[in-house]
Parts: structure tokens; sequence; C-alpha cells
């Protein structure tokens, strides 16, 4: 893995999120047609959705204490892309946990600008986002984590399974982030870093 090619095309998460600023204050909402005027509302909540995560979010003394075990240079490759409502509900908190550490840094990168990267790390052979491939300063691969919360899944599952439109099911998905404040996100880092 190289890291200096990867930084070229990566954004920290503060120029990630200025970038969805930019794109919302720049664009006229009323002139797109249907589908970017969806995906416009998308980012605009998604931009809510991730200043409420940087608010109220920090990771717990457990996580913390865990993290700051890490002694050697890590870097956690997010594959993201702008209108997608896990990615805002879940890279806060990734963010969050590696600011406890500086030896972990976030390089965000967009899906699209990167599918020989996402093609490598496909979720049931879909190119689901974020997910989250930690690598070492070596390129030894730590971790993989994605596309969201195991139990995030079985609600969207469920939903599914039941015949729920994808608003219904997408409904249901954000109420469990909202009641779950990243706890169960939480504990998967927790098995990942043990284990």
């Amino acid at each position: 893995m190289n890291y200096q090619e990867l930084k070229a095309k990566a954004f920290t998460y503060e120029q990630y999120k200025d970038k969805l600023q930019n794109y919302i204050a720049t664009t006229d909402e009323f002139t797109l047609p249907a589908d970017p005027k969806e995906k416009y509302g998308f980012i605009k909540l998604n931009l809510v959705r991730m200043a409420r995560i940087d608010k109220t979010y920090t990771p717990s003394e457990t996580l913390t204490e865990l993290l700051s075990r890490i002694k050697e240079r890590q870097y956690w490759i997010i594959l993201t892309m702008r209108p997608c409502g896990d990615s805002a509900q879940n890279i806060p908190h990734f963010v969050k946990m590696a600011e406890t550490n500086s030896n972990i840094e976030i390089l965000l990168l967009e899906r699209d600008a990167n599918l020989e990267i996402m093609d490598t790390y496909l979720t049931d052979g879909k190119r689901s986002v974020p997910k989250v491939v930690a690598f070492s300063e070596s390129g030894k691969e730590l971790f993989i984590w994605g596309s969201r919360p195991k139990e995030a899944q079985e609600v969207v599952s469920t939903a599914i399974s039941a015949g729920l439109t994808k608003a219904e099911w997408e409904s249901k998905l954000h109420l469990w982030y909202a009641k779950d404040k990243g706890q169960t996100l939480e504990k998967e880092v927790t098995a990942l870093l043990v284990g």
C-alpha cells in the first residue's frame, strides 16, 4: 500500500466536510433533475448527522485505553460516497476514535474515484460503503469493517423481508442509529482491535 499516493487523492475528515458544505452552498437544488436533487437532499441531511455526532460522541474509556496501546503508525482508509447515510452515521465515530491516538491517521477516499480499491473490499459482492480498512505502516492489513454495524444490517434485512420500501427501511435504520449512539460500533471496533 503506497500511502503517499493514497494521501494525494484522499481527504481528511475536515476536508471532506468542507467539500460537502461547498457543494450544498454552490448548488441550486431547484434546478437539479430528480436523481441529483434526491442526492443533494441526502448530502444536506448527512452534514446534519455528522455535525450531531461530532458534538455528542466521545469514545468510551475502555475503547480509548485500547486505542492508546497502538504504538506504531496506522492508516484507517475509509471508502465513502457523499449521499451515503451509513457513512454519515459511522465515519464521525471512527474519526473521534482516531483522534485519541496520534498514531492513527484517517484517509477518506471517494468510492467511485477509487474502484480498484473498492473492488478489493466488496460486501456480499457489492460496493457498499462506508468500508474501513486499517493498515500498518508496512502495509499489513490489520482489520476490515463495514458497511454498517451488524445489528443495523439486521434492521435493514428484516425490514426488506417484510416488504418495506427503501424510504421505510431507511427511516427504521436511522432511528436505530439515533438510539444506538455508536455503542454497537464501539463493540465491533473493540473486538477488531482485540482480535
